[in-house]
């Protein structure tokens, strides 16, 4: 027998049983309702004795910015990723290039010459791929903020399309 909702005692689905939920879908949802009344309420509190958009456009902004704020660290990520990567490539270069400096000086270079290859190999690509890594969870980052402002009630959807485009 499967496991039953905390909340209304409802059985729970084959899905809300694999992903472990505590409680079922139509629980989980009247409480994310609930919430969002709970956001309007504070904002009346807050912004005194203004009507319903006034205070859905004060969410909106904060919002707003919040994403703005999300997408601008994805980006800084991400140009942290590109550095890594140029890093990666230089010192793998210069390995290589002192590696053939080196081998050019000496009787025997041939096993110098692939050393300096392979050293360089060895110190460059696995910097290279931790950039790679960094940029790629950059831009995991980039899809989750995409898919959390589309999904965003409180955002138009001019104002979606403005933040998706920083």
């Amino acid at each position: 027998m499967g496991q039953k909702c905390e909340i209304c005692g409802k059985p729970y689905s084959l899905s809300e049983n694999l992903r472990g939920a505590l409680m079922c879908t139509d629980c989980e949802r009247q409480k994310k309702e609930k919430k969002h009344e709970l956001l309007l309420a504070e904002s009346s509190q807050i912004d005194g004795e203004i009507d319903i958009a006034d205070r859905i456009a004060v969410i909106s902004k904060r919002a707003s910015s919040r994403y703005a704020d999300a997408y601008n660290v994805a980006q800084t990520v991400d140009d942290i990723g590109s550095i890594i990567k140029v890093i990666g490539v230089i010192l793998g270069v210069i390995t290589i290039v002192g590696g053939f400096i080196i081998a050019t000086h000496q009787e025997g270079s041939l096993p110098l010459t692939f050393g300096g290859l392979l050293l360089g190999i060895v110190v460059g690509v696995p910097i290279f791929v931790l950039g790679v890594l960094v940029s790629a969870q950059a831009q995991i980052l980039k899809a989750t903020l995409d898919t959390a402002v589309h999904s965003s009630p409180f955002l138009t959807k001019e104002k979606m399309a403005e933040i998706i485009s920083l």
